[in-house]
């Protein structure tokens, strides 16, 4: 007579198995070894730039705009990967200051694996922030039009450089000038100068687009240059000529 294989049932996630390591199955146990792993304290230096990017261990963990998410970036990645790629319920417990921008903090995961780290603070601009507070700029974007299309133009080029700053560090605005007939926009990047004029053609078909490049200095025996685009609705100038006659 064949002999039924034993079912077993896992005490966290409840599915059915033949083994158990510790009344958990195999995957809920790697789980459980890494955040026992994680509960040892480690001292982790944590930079936090006034842009609000939190970076730790030479990479980039995420934005904070308060303490707290700070504290909460940093104790999810000081976890083992099993663990952090796990559905969790997190939550600082406890921060004690140690002093010296020192702080030991306690968290605590799905109400009761606690994982300890002492985090040393520092402030200090990250990469993209220092160069443009040193106003540093590849490429000029001369936007020409109405007010609307001004306004969308604008909004385009806020959301571009947001959500290209993960790729490239230089993916901010320098600056914003208005001028007669429109606005002039200094951009960090002249890659990302280049991605708003592809989607603005998308954006709107009547629009004229005119690239010129300055030489602004030869570094390394290579050539670096300052880009201007200019970016009008078709006929706009002429128009505006007419109206002002």
């Amino acid at each position: 007579m064949r002999k039924k294989k034993l079912v077993r049932i896992c005490a966290k996630c409840g599915k059915r198995v033949e083994e158990l390591h510790e009344g958990l199955c195999e995957e809920c146990f790697s789980i459980m070894k890494g955040l026992r792993r994680s509960q040892k304290q480690e001292m982790v230096e944590v930079n936090w730039c006034r842009c609000g990017l939190v970076s730790a261990c030479k990479k980039e963990l995420g934005f904070a705009s308060t303490f707290g998410e700070l504290l909460e970036l940093v104790l999810s990645h000081s976890l083992d990967k099993e663990a952090r790629d796990a559905e969790l319920t997190f939550e600082v417990e406890e921060v004690q200051n140690m002093g010296r921008d020192v702080y030991r903090v306690v968290g605590v995961l799905d109400g009761k694996d606690r994982t300890v780290v002492e985090i040393k603070l520092t402030r200090k601009l990250c990469e993209s922030c220092r160069y443009r507070s040193g106003g540093y700029y590849e490429a000029t974007l001369q936007l020409r039009g109405d007010e609307d299309f001004l306004a969308n133009m604008l909004e385009l080029v806020e959301d571009i450089a947001n959500k290209w700053r993960e790729f490239d560090k230089k993916s901010f605005i320098t600056s914003m000038e208005g001028v007669r007939g429109g606005i002039d926009v200094k951009l960090g990047s002249k890659r990302l100068a280049k991605k708003i004029v592809s989607q603005a053609k998308k954006y709107k078909k009547d629009i004229i687009i005119k690239c010129s490049k300055k030489l602004k200095t030869v570094k390394d025996g290579k050539k670096i240059y300052r880009y201007t685009f200019a970016v009008k609705v078709d006929n706009y100038g002429k128009k505006r000529t007419r109206k002002g006659r």
